[in-house]
């Protein structure tokens, strides 16, 4: 996802959703009624520092041919949600995912992906 995509579909997102969505920046706080969207060339972390949780990002090398990669994601997620982790997988890059998914299953969290005949 390139760059400027992210900014605008973020911005989009905010006039259809109930809650707030905006681009990841490191140092910003995993909260209710906040969906936070990995900008376009970086991969999105979450770490925990104590009882917050923080968005980190950065532009480590592509996973999957993929940055920003949902699997890179979802790693970090199963870490510190662990059984608690709900992924959702609403489209289909390639393989991006399929690894992520894998570590949120091993930890008992829950995955709900997107048919395929309904993703375009």
């Amino acid at each position: 996802m390139p760059p400027v995509f992210t900014k605008r579909f973020a911005e989009q997102l905010v006039k259809k959703w109930q809650i707030w969505v905006e681009e990841a920046v490191t140092g910003g706080v995993v909260e209710a009624g906040v969906a936070w969207m990995a900008p376009g060339d970086y991969h999105m972390v979450l770490e925990r520092h104590g009882l917050v949780v923080q968005l980190r990002t950065n532009q480590e090398p592509p996973e999957n041919s993929c940055r920003p990669a949902v699997d890179v994601l979802f790693r970090s997620t199963a870490k510190i949600y662990g059984a608690g982790v709900l992924a959702v997988v609403l489209t289909k890059m390639g393989q991006d995912g399929l690894h992520g998914c894998e570590d949120i299953r091993e930890v008992g969290g829950q995955i709900i992906v997107q048919d395929r005949a309904s993703t375009v």
